[in-house]
């Protein structure tokens, strides 16, 4: 059995202090932490720490079986569940009517490169790519159109109005998605068709 031992602090100080304590307690007991990296910046060292994105505009499909967007699929038996970071999304063109991008999930499918690329990554330096076990691909057909699990962003759409300049949206999703073996996550378009650039960033850790 290891012993913790920690030491209260009023404030946090300069230096650490002198004793056998191995933490910093401050002063209700809570344990004092401080990050030398940032949040992903640990598991991007590591080299588990992936993105793949749009290289041009791509049209996403709405919520139909034959898939455009952007999807990451998790090989059956690769032996990693995909611990989902980030998804962004850029609009690309004009829309016709008003609509919204989700992202879904969807069993495994063979997918189709096109408009993608990806993995890139072990670490995520920029140049840099390989070790990942996913699949990344901009179209792909499906046995069943993918299910929603949260939408990223609206987009309005005014008759005879004049577009609106920029339209972005990133779903720091930290962490609260895992794919496992087996399945893969998408961006996909809801109510009608949308036109624009996405991405997605995640963590290949053991299952």
């Amino acid at each position: 059995m290891a012993l913790l031992q920690g030491y209260v602090q009023p404030a946090v100080p300069t230096a650490r202090g002198a004793g056998p304590e191995n933490i910093m307690q401050l002063q209700l007991g809570e344990i004092g932490v401080s990050e030398v990296l940032p949040r992903y910046g640990a598991l991007s060292w590591s080299g588990q720490l992936y993105y793949a994105s749009n290289t041009g505009a791509q049209a996403l499909s709405v919520a139909s079986a034959t898939f455009t967007g952007l999807a990451v699929g998790n090989p059956a038996g690769s032996g990693k569940n995909l611990m989902i970071i980030d998804a962004s999304f850029a609009l690309g063109a004009v829309v016709a009517a008003v609509s919204a991008v989700a992202i879904g999930w969807a069993p495994i499918v063979a997918l189709t490169t096109g408009t993608s690329t990806g993995p890139k990554g072990a670490p995520t330096l920029v140049g840099t790519s390989g070790g990942s076990v996913a699949n990344v691909g901009a179209s792909a057909t499906l046995g069943a159109a993918p299910t929603v699990i949260r939408p990223i962003l609206g987009i309005d759409w005014v008759t005879g109005g004049t577009p609106v300049a920029q339209v972005a949206a990133k779903d720091e999703i930290a962490g609260t998605i895992l794919i496992p073996p087996g399945q893969m996550i998408c961006m996909e378009a809801l109510v009608a068709a949308v036109t624009g650039v996405c991405s997605f960033t995640w963590a290949e850790l053991p299952v």
